[in-house]
C-alpha cells in the first residue's frame, strides 16, 4: 500500500516537473522569437544575418561567408522574419548534419524577386533516397508562406545547396 502511495506521489511530481519544463521551453522560445524580431525591427535583415553568422563561425572549423545585395531598403517585417528563420534553419541543418568546413549564405533582392542560397561543402546526401526531416519541412512551409519555392541540390560527398526563390513587394 505504501509503495502504491509512493508511486503515485512520484508520478504526480513527474507530471508537475514535466509541466514546468514544457512551460519553460515555451517561454524560452517566446523570448528567442522576441529577441530576433527586435533585432530585425531595429537593425534589419542584413544585421540580423551578420549576427547569426558571427554566432556560428568557428575559426579553423567553419568558415562562414555572408553576401547580401539589394537590402538597402527594408523588406516587409513578416518577410524579414521568415527569411531569417529560413536561413537559421538551413544553418542549423548544416551544423547538425553536414560536417562542413565552409558555409556561404547569399541573399539577393532584385526588383520583384528575392533569392536566398545557403551552400556548404559538407557530406551532402542523396536527395532521391533521403526522407525529409522537420528542418527542411519547416523551410518549405516558410518559403511557401512568402510565395517562394525551394530547390535542394545535394550529392553525397560534395555538399548541399538550398535555394529559395520568391516574389517580393517593392
Amino acid at each position: 500500500e505504501r509503495m502504491d502511495t509512493d508511486q503515485q506521489e512520484r508520478e504526480g511530481q513527474y507530471k508537475k516537473v514535466y509541466g514546468l519544463l514544457v512551460e519553460t521551453v515555451g517561454e524560452v522560445r517566446r523570448i528567442s522569437h522576441d529577441m530576433v524580431a527586435g533585432t530585425l525591427a531595429r537593425f534589419g535583415l542584413e544585421k540580423a544575418l551578420e549576427g547569426l553568422c558571427d554566432s556560428v563561425r568557428v575559426t579553423g572549423r567553419l568558415a562562414v561567408e555572408l553576401r547580401v545585395f539589394g537590402l538597402e531598403n527594408r523588406l516587409e517585417r513578416g518577410v524579414e522574419i521568415t527569411v531569417y528563420r529560413i536561413v537559421q534553419e538551413l544553418v542549423g541543418n548544416t551544423l547538425k548534419h553536414a560536417k562542413a568546413t565552409e558555409l556561404s549564405i547569399d541573399v539577393t533582392r532584385t526588383p520583384g524577386r528575392l533569392s536566398v542560397i545557403v551552400a556548404d561543402n559538407g557530406v551532402g546526401f542523396d536527395t532521391s533516397a533521403a526522407s525529409e526531416g522537420m528542418g527542411l519541412a519547416n523551410v518549405r512551409k516558410r518559403a511557401a508562406a512568402i510565395g517562394g519555392a525551394i530547390t535542394i541540390d545535394s550529392t553525397p560527398g560534395k555538399g548541399t545547396t538550398v535555394s529559395v526563390e520568391g516574389p517580393v513587394l517593392e
